[in-house]
């Protein structure tokens, strides 16, 4: 069964992979928002994820059509964030950062003067997978980012060297405790997705959108162990032609002698500034993932079918 799956997205990512390389950007936008249409249509359990989701974040804000708008424009950055992830596999170095402008930049290029040892912290928001080669282009480092690996074990053998094609390395989110020490020791940046969802056992509580959510604690673990900046970081489009990196200003590194409390509010901090950046633009934000499930699991649940 695995062998027809992988063949089977192996066949898929080669399809999109042709549009991405040979389509013009504007026309590949289109076509996203074509595909996205259709599959928030056609995938009924991914869509109520979605309604589920913009209803705990924002409680009574959102009508259907509002809610079916933000849904639409979320798959459509989601399919750009993959066809831009195609087109790495062949883009020059001056044709990734022609898509990019910078902001906050000072925040990082102090940080890298002060030779301190850095965590950028960021999520699933915007075209998250051109932040990196963005990064280690402009400011001429190496980066390490910690990654889930993907379902497929063929995709993951494509995937990975692209991903790793400009001074980025790409460790497993499964013990990537080891390989972020080991980079940190190196000198070199570690990055952390710090947006979705785990088991209570593997994450702390922290509050996101009003409600209790499972967060990783890797970054504040990190952060406190090496005394190393916690540096805030996302990209976001108003078209998906150019894209905007911006680094915030650090969040607060503390050392005291309640180790728990002092990672207990960095994650929190992390949390807030994940949550302020998703509601300057919500579109931007990966809404069909279950992020609330550890404490709201039944929230996800299927409401009761009539006469059931």
């Amino acid at each position: 069964m695995a062998s027809i799956r992988d063949f089977l997205y192996v066949r898929l990512y080669r399809f999109f992979s042709f549009l991405a390389l040979r389509l013009p950007r504007p026309l590949l936008v289109k076509t996203a928002h074509v595909l996205a249409s259709a599959a928030w249509y056609l995938a009924p359990s991914r869509r109520r994820v979605i309604e589920t989701n913009l209803e705990l974040a924002f409680p009574g804000r959102y009508g259907d059509r509002e809610k079916a708008a933000i849904g639409k424009t979320s798959y459509t950055n989601f399919i750009m964030t993959a066809l831009t992830l195609a087109q790495l596999e062949r883009l020059s170095p001056e044709e990734i950062l022609s898509m990019v402008e910078f902001r906050g930049e000072e925040h990082l290029r102090r940080t890298l003067d002060e030779g301190k040892k850095i965590i950028f912290v960021t999520a699933h928001y915007g075209n998250w997978e051109l932040t990196p080669p963005a990064t280690t282009l402009k400011f001429g480092i190496s980066c390490t980012i910690v990654g889930r690996k993907l379902d497929s074990e063929a995709m993951h053998r494509i995937i990975t060297p692209i991903r790793e094609r400009f001074h980025v390395q790409i460790i497993d989110k499964h013990g990537a405790t080891k390989g972020a020490v080991s980079a940190l020791k190196r000198g070199e940046p570690v990055g952390i997705l710090v947006d979705q969802n785990l088991p209570k056992r593997h994450g702390i509580p922290v509050e996101f959108f009003g409600h209790t959510v499972s967060h990783t604690p890797l970054a504040s673990i990190l952060a406190r162990k090496f005394d190393a900046v916690l540096l805030p970081v996302f990209v976001s489009t108003e078209d998906h032609l150019r894209y905007t990196v911006e680094y915030l200003p650090p969040l607060p590194t503390l050392r005291s002698d309640d180790k728990e409390r002092d990672i207990r509010e960095m994650t929190q901090a992390q949390a807030s500034v994940t949550e302020e950046k998703i509601r300057q633009k919500p579109e931007l934000w990966l809404w069909m993932h279950k992020r609330w499930k550890a404490y709201h699991r039944r929230r996800y649940e299927e409401p009761p079918k009539e006469g059931s």
